[in-house]
């Protein structure tokens, strides 16, 4: 892995519902992972944190039954590499207000009508009933933005979203109990972790779990990672 290793070619027809490569072990192997769930990405400042989170958007933006939007809020200077790619691209705090107000009050709403209409309690996801992925980078930006009762919504749209074909994948370079409150890091079935800086970040995004080898504070460097969800439950280093 000294090496670059080209990304495997998307071919055909691509669908969200296709686990897509991710990183590759030291043995030549790719790792795989479901885009169909809410995704934490943690790692410190240098890390290849920005370089994953592309990774992992890249087949999202291609796929034919899928969009992403794009939160960042440093004024769109981080989110440009998505212009013309992401459906939407939310760069202020007041954008950030107006866009959850609109997913509790019309679009989960109406995707429950879809739902009800097609008598299911599963999204159909397809190429008319599209899922969407909401990508929310430097995430501790967002927690000191809202206030409780905005936070008590955005929780709240994070609880329910996934019902209706929408996935929050949540990215941050500061793993804090106060940036990674248990209301967000509870909803997240998979976990990418970097590297990280100290054994204490480790714990707060593994909690006990770092006793069983779960340490991306030991990791070699840039871009090495660890992955853990339904999927990857034994701790595996691997490179994106």
């Amino acid at each position: 892995l000294r090496k670059p290793v080209p990304y495997p070619a998307l071919e055909g027809l691509v669908s969200i519902a296709h686990p897509a490569p991710l990183s590759m072990n030291p043995f030549g192997e790719w790792t795989a992972i479901d885009l169909q769930q809410r995704i934490l990405i943690v790692g410190a400042s240098g890390s290849g944190k920005s370089s994953v989170q592309r990774v992992l958007a890249a087949p999202v933006i291609v796929a034919a039954d899928a969009d992403l939007v794009v939160w960042v809020l440093k004024q769109g200077t981080e989110s440009q590499h998505y212009e013309g790619k992401a459906d939407v691209r939310i760069t202020t705090a007041d954008q950030a207000r107006a866009r959850l107000a609109w997913y509790m009050e019309q679009e989960l709403p109406r995707r429950a009508k879809v739902m009800q209409a097609k008598r299911t309690s599963t999204w159909p996801t397809s190429m008319e009933h599209r899922d969407r992925v909401v990508m929310v980078d430097e995430g501790a930006a967002l927690i000191r933005e809202l206030n409780d009762d905005e936070l008590g919504l955005f929780f709240t749209f994070l609880e329910q979203a996934r019902a209706f074909g929408i996935y929050l994948w949540w990215a941050t370079q500061f793993p804090k109990g106060t940036n990674l409150p248990t209301e967000l890091r509870s909803q997240m079935s998979a976990l990418v972790a970097l590297k990280m800086r100290r054994q204490s970040e480790s714990r707060v995004v593994f909690e006990d779990l770092t006793k069983e080898g779960w340490t991306p504070h030991r990791l070699p460097g840039k871009g090495w990672l660890m992955l853990l969800d339904d999927e990857h439950q034994d701790p595996e280093e691997s490179r994106a």
